[in-house]
């Protein structure tokens, strides 16, 4: 299957957004645009969420993916296992720039990462450690993470039992200091080829 060019590609997920929005409205007119011409919109069962499901988009792309994210977007994701913190911190302050131009605020969009761990109780083979992972998180928090996706590919071969646990209590420790929490959440809902864990950082208050 060959995709269109990504100029073309950007062209329809903005139609698509146009789109959903319409449809999450109850506006069931016609839609003409330069890619998707539809006689009738129709969405039911209406969605739960109100005023409409989050939108959350992926990418680091300065000049489209992140303006996108400051005009559209109620989440953005940047993978960290291709970025490093320095320059998903950098892609951060570009995502500023753009809500700025556009008078939104930027507190409003959540910041989400995903980033592939491998943990283990020393270290080996360029592991790992939990001290690491701590030191990381912290680094996460910080920045104004506010949700991390973690792939823990070899969390069923850890080999000291409550090892994953320990990890969720320190971290826990450390960013309750910046008066932030870390949740961890175990992905066992998952495939069996996923094993992770969901780190969500809450801002709580003084």
């Amino acid at each position: 299957m060959l995709f269109p060019p990504i100029a073309e590609r950007f062209e329809r997920l903005e139609e698509t957004r146009e789109i959903a929005h319409q449809m999450w409205k109850g506006d069931e007119t016609p839609y003409q645009g330069k890619h998707s011409q539809l006689a009738r919109l129709l969405n039911s069962p209406s969605s739960v969420q109100k005023p409409h499901p989050p939108i959350l988009i992926g990418g680091a792309g300065e000049r489209k993916t992140l303006r996108l994210v400051a005009q559209y977007g109620d989440a953005c994701n940047f993978s960290l296992t291709s970025l490093g913190i320095d320059e998903a911190q950098h892609k951060l302050g570009v995502l500023r720039e753009h809500c700025q131009s556009i008078s939104r605020p930027y507190r409003d969009i959540e910041k989400t990462i995903i980033k592939r761990i491998h943990l283990t109780k020393d270290g080996r083979e360029e592991s790992w450690t939990p001290a690491t992972a701590i030191a990381y998180f912290r680094q996460l928090v910080a920045m104004g993470i506010d949700q991390a996706i973690v792939s823990l590919p070899n969390v069923e071969t850890i080999p000291e039992r409550g090892q994953t646990e320990r990890l969720v209590e320190k971290s826990l420790s450390c960013c309750r200091q910046n008066r932030k929490m870390l949740l961890f959440q175990q992905a066992s809902s998952l495939p069996p080829f996923w094993n992770g864990l969901l780190v969500q950082v809450y801002h709580s208050s003084p």
